[in-house]
């Protein structure tokens, strides 16, 4: 209702704005994070990639992933998400660990029972709505995470500056039941 006002203010019959973008009140597009333009007719980037923090990524080729600032200490208070996808969904994703320190798991979870509190790295390797947690020393190099799609997505939160964090190598490995011979 509101913006069939402005437009009626504005003398506009529909509205001129682009991408999620509305009319607003001054009689101008409110463009949305990630658009610009008179109309928010640019993508600049994507939506949500507009909320991420500067150390969330987009992986797509293979190669070393890490938490922010690796080899040195990372931040403090961060939360980055790095998502792996392979080139089609012909593979899968193999990610091996060469290094992780994090803070180790600590009483502040309910009922005083150990967990990771002030950082965690959650690996999906499925479903994007489930993981498994993981700080400390709780994965020791050379250990292999193995996707059963075509994604995987880690998810980093720091709530100290006190260690390194991790690296791991990124690997697209071909999916037997897609071979062409």
């Amino acid at each position: 209702p509101c913006i069939e006002k402005w437009l009626e203010a504005c003398n506009l019959a529909a509205d001129p704005c682009q991408n999620d973008g509305y009319m607003g009140s001054s009689c101008k597009c409110v463009c949305p994070p990630g658009t610009s333009g008179s109309n928010c007719q640019t993508l600049n980037k994507g939506y949500i990639e507009s909320f991420l923090p500067s150390c969330s990524e987009n992986v797509t080729v293979e190669g070393a992933v890490t938490s922010p600032n690796y080899p040195s200490n990372y931040p403090r208070n961060v939360k980055c998400v790095k998502w792996i996808q392979a080139p089609s969904d012909c593979y899968t994703i193999q990610l091996t660990f060469n290094s992780f320190k994090m803070y180790p798991q600590s009483p502040y979870c309910s009922g005083g029972v150990q967990c990771c509190y002030f950082e965690i790295l959650e690996i999906r390797t499925t479903d994007p709505s489930e993981s498994s947690v993981y700080c400390g020393n709780m994965i020791s190099p050379g250990t292999v995470f193995t996707s059963s799609n075509s994604e995987m997505m880690l998810y980093f939160v720091s709530r100290t500056y006190w260690n390194k964090g991790w690296t791991a190598d990124v690997a697209f490995i071909p999916k037997d039941s897609c071979y062409t011979g």
